[in-house]
C-alpha cells in the first residue's frame, strides 16, 4: 500500500478467499460509481447494457486493479498510484474516448473550446486527468483498504493475472479509439505526444522513490476533522474553477494554474500532516469532504429526473462511509470495566 496509507500490523493473517473477492468487488465498484454514476456520465439503466458493461469493466475495473497491484510490486506508493491514475485519464480521455482532442468527443459545456491550443482541450484535459487519478483510481484503492485491512500491503490478484488485465485494458482502449469516433483524427504529433505522456508517467511511477509522497512525522499533527474541511474545500474550489471559471476568466491558463494549485497545496498538507501510521480516521475523513461534493450534484440529478436512481449509489456510499466511519471510531477511555 501507498505510504502514508493505514497499515496493518506485522504478522497478520492474510486476507481469506472470500475477502480477496470483496476487495477486488468493492474496489471496481467504486471506480465505476465515482467516475461514472456519481457523476451523471453513465445512468444506471446504461449498466445493464452488456457493451456498456463490459466497457466499463474493461476501462474501471481492469484500471483499478492493474495499477493497485503495480504500486504494490513496485513499491512506491502513491507516486506510484497517483501517475499510474494519471496515465489511465489519458489512455481513457485522450486515447480512447478522445474528449481532451476532439471538440465535438462531449467535454461540458464550453470546456471543447476554451483553452484549446496545438489540438488539445487543455483545461478539460488537465482537470479530468486529476480527476481520473485521485476519484476513478486513489479514492477507491483509499477506501479498499479502509475497508478490509487484512488486504494492505498484499496482493489481491497472483502474477499470472496482471499480463491479462493489461490485455484486456489495452484491448478496449484500442478498440473504443478505433471504434467510437473513428471519424476525428487528432494527427500523428498529438498521438505521439499522448502516447509519450502516457509512457513517461509509466516511468515515473516505476522508478520515482516513494519518499517524495511519504509523510514526515510517525502520526497524523492534525484532527480528522482538519481533513475532512480540506477535502471539501478542496472539492468545492475544484468544482468553481471547473463550472464558473471558463464563463468568467478570458485567460485558460489561469484556470489550469488555479485548479493545479489548490490541489498541490492540499496534498502538501496532506502528507504534511496525516502521518505514516494511525491515521485510518483521518484519510477516512479527507475522502469524505472529498466526496461530499457528490451530495448536490445527485440531488439536483434526482430533482430534475436526469437519473433517479443515482440516489440508491449515493445512500450505497454513504453507508460505506458510515461503517467504516463507526469501524475506526477510538475506543472511550472514560468507559469502566467492571471487575
Amino acid at each position: 500500500m501507498p505510504p502514508g496509507a493505514p497499515t496493518s500490523a506485522v504478522g497478520a493473517p492474510g486476507p481469506s478467499r472470500s475477502e480477496l473477492w470483496r476487495a477486488r468487488v468493492l474496489l471496481v465498484a467504486l471506480s465505476i460509481s465515482f467516475a461514472e454514476v456519481l457523476t451523471g456520465s453513465t445512468p444506471w439503466r446504461n449498466l445493464l447494457s452488456p457493451i456498456a458493461l463490459v466497457g466499463l469493466l474493461g476501462f474501471y475495473g481492469a484500471g483499478s486493479l492493474l495499477i493497485r497491484e503495480l504500486s504494490l510490486r513496485w513499491r512506491n506508493g502513491w507516486v506510484s498510484t497517483l501517475c499510474l491514475g494519471l496515465a489511465y485519464g489519458i489512455c481513457e480521455e485522450g486515447l480512447a474516448l478522445k474528449t481532451m482532442v476532439d471538440p465535438a468527443a462531449g467535454a461540458p459545456g464550453i470546456l471543447d473550446l476554451y483553452g484549446r491550443f496545438l489540438g488539445v482541450n487543455w483545461v478539460f484535459a488537465f482537470d479530468v486527468d486529476l480527476f481520473h487519478a485521485i476519484f476513478s483510481i486513489g479514492l477507491p484503492i483509499l477506501l479498499v483498504g479502509l475497508a478490509y485491512p487484512s488486504t494492505q500491503r498484499r496482493p489481491l490478484l497472483p502474477n499470472p493475472a496482471l499480463p491479462a488485465l493489461f490485455a484486456l485494458f489495452a484491448f478496449v482502449v484500442t478498440w473504443t479509439y478505433l471504434f467510437f469516433d473513428p471519424r476525428y483524427f487528432e494527427g500523428p504529433l498529438v498521438l505521439a505526444a499522448l502516447l509519450l505522456a502516457v509512457g513517461a508517467l509509466a516511468l515515473v511511477a516505476w522508478y520515482g522513490p516513494g519518499r517524495w509522497l511519504l509523510p514526515p512525522t510517525a502520526t497524523p499533527d492534525r484532527s480528522p476533522r482538519w481533513f475532512f474541511l480540506v477535502g471539501a474545500l478542496v472539492a468545492l474550489l475544484w468544482n468553481l474553477l471547473f463550472y464558473l471559471a471558463p464563463k468568467t476568466l478570458p485567460v485558460p491558463v489561469l484556470v489550469i494554474l488555479g485548479t493545479g494549485l489548490t490541489v498541490f497545496l492540499a496534498g502538501r498538507s496532506v502528507v504534511r500532516h496525516s502521518g505514516r501510521r494511525g491515521n485510518e480516521r483521518h484519510l477516512l475523513s479527507l475522502a469524505a469532504g472529498l466526496l461530499l461534493w457528490f451530495v448536490p450534484l445527485d440531488l439536483a440529478m434526482v430533482v430534475l429526473g436526469a437519473d433517479v436512481l443515482v440516489a440508491l449509489d449515493l445512500v450505497l456510499i454513504a453507508l460505506l462511509l458510515w461503517r467504516l466511519h463507526r469501524a475506526y471510531r477510538p475506543a472511550r477511555s472514560d468507559q469502566v470495566i467492571p471487575a
